[in-house]
């Protein structure tokens, strides 16, 4: 029979963490499975772990967006003509959108 056993708490670590600090969250890691396994084997009594065949382990870069740039909308938004994406060269990204809302350009009427 086959069980898994699954985290599914992410955590960020940034590059400042010191190594100890991330050795000790995958210490902690493995004692909360181990008790999982534990919990597992007492709920069945007579069952026994025969191995572990395999740990994942998934590690992505997290890169946030960050204000106060301008991102050009995809094509596929951009031809629906229903987002206003206002061009700005300030980091007043949400003044200028809240601006285009409540004073809409008038039609075929640029900046």
């Amino acid at each position: 029979m086959e069980h898994y056993f699954r985290e599914k708490e992410p955590q960020v670590f940034n590059e400042n963490d010191d190594e100890a600090q991330i050795e000790d969250y995958f210490d902690n890691i493995i004692e909360k499975i181990n008790g999982k396994i534990e919990a597992w084997v007492d709920n069945r009594s007579g069952w026994e772990i025969e191995k572990i065949e395999l740990v994942y382990v998934n590690i992505a870069r997290f890169q946030p967006l960050r204000g106060g740039s301008y991102l050009p909308l995809p094509e596929k938004l951009k031809n629906k003509k229903a987002i206003i994406n206002v061009q700005n060269r300030d980091n007043e990204c949400l003044k200028w959108a809240i601006r285009a809302a409540l004073f809409p350009a008038k039609e075929g009427k640029i900046f």
